[in-house]
């Protein structure tokens, strides 16, 4: 089963065209009731079923891509999607509405990125996240209001940023923290 990710970038739609046949919304929901990962690859390359463990909940991996931008309606109608992985690309930018659609998330991994600037209501619906991982990107500040609704995180890894500044209150909601990296 092949499941297009063209319509998650636009700017990618022409390259990733020749490898993938084109889905509705339906049949993409359909495809994340299994796990797939398209991790590693070239441009051109395509998902494949994750044959190698049992399913537990629906995954999407996109690491090791070069993704640089990712527009703001490419998880619409994937609002069962538990574990998101979009670590090691180029990201530099998170805005407010790309989770938004992602209310059953709960696990975040976006470490080893270049991203400099995060919404400040980029994870406001994310309410059932677990683990958050912004390690190893180019965040200089945390702001109060970034974690504020994050209140069942238990993970939150921020090591090897440029962190010059913390606010205050950025951490006050995260009552089930167990582990907490701000480490340089």
């Amino acid at each position: 089963f092949y499941y297009s990710i063209s319509r998650f970038f636009g700017k990618m739609q022409k390259v990733l065209e020749s490898g993938l046949q084109k889905s509705t919304a339906e049949e993409n929901a359909a495809a994340l009731t299994e796990n797939y990962s398209i991790d590693r690859n070239e441009a051109g390359s395509f998902l494949t079923k994750n044959k190698d463990r049992e399913l537990e909940e629906p995954k999407l991996d996109l690491s090791h891509n070069q993704i640089a931008e990712i527009i703001d309606t490419a998880f619409y109608n994937m609002a069962q999607l538990t574990h998101l992985n979009l670590s090691s690309n180029r990201l530099t930018v998170i805005s407010c509405n790309l989770f938004a659609p992602l209310v059953n998330l709960e696990r975040l991994l976006v470490r080893d990125n270049c991203i400099e600037t995060i919404d400040v209501d980029s994870f406001s619906t994310l309410v059932k996240l677990n683990e958050l991982d912004l390690a190893k990107n180019r965040l200089s500040s945390v702001s109060d209001k970034l974690f504020e609704k994050l209140t069942n995180l238990s993970i939150l890894l921020l090591s090897s940023n440029r962190i010059t500044g913390i606010e205050r209150c950025a951490f006050a909601n995260l009552t089930n923290i167990k582990e907490l990296d701000v480490s340089d």
